[in-house]
Formats: structure tokens, sequence, C-alpha cells
């Protein structure tokens, strides 16, 4: 799979997450925020922001889980 293709995936998932928790991971991961940064942000505590950046991290996983079994699945066949 392609670098482009990938990177159009990731950005799927990310798009897919709930905005609460997309908000949460862009602040963290792409604007380089600390979680106190991000709840002083969001109006939210800091265990809430935790909370959230930790669903989301689930939900990625779970969907860049499933792109690599078929990249690997792929490869093997």
């Amino acid at each position: 799979m392609a670098g482009q293709e990938i990177a159009v995936l990731v950005d799927r998932a990310i798009g897919e997450l709930p905005a609460e928790q997309r908000e949460v991971f862009l602040m963290r991961e792409v604007m380089e925020m600390s979680f106190a940064e991000i709840a002083a942000q969001v109006g939210s505590s800091e265990p809430t922001v935790k909370s959230r950046m930790r669903y989301a991290l689930q939900r990625l996983r779970t969907a860049l889980g499933e792109l690599h079994e078929a990249s690997t699945a792929g490869a093997t066949a």
C-alpha cells in the first residue's frame, strides 16, 4: 500500500472520531499542546481530556489495526 493511500486512510480514521475525541487528539498530536493546555482550551478537566485521548487512541488503533491486517494479508497472498 502506497504512503498516500495510508495517509488517506489515517485521515479518514481521524475524521470518523467523535468530535470531542478528534479535537483533543489533534490538539495533542498536531498542535503539541499539553493536557493541561487542552483542558483549559476546551473547558474540561484534565482527567476528562486524558480520557478522550485514550478513547481516540483506542479507536484509531482498531481502525489502523484493520489496515495493518489487510496489508499483511495482501503481502502473503
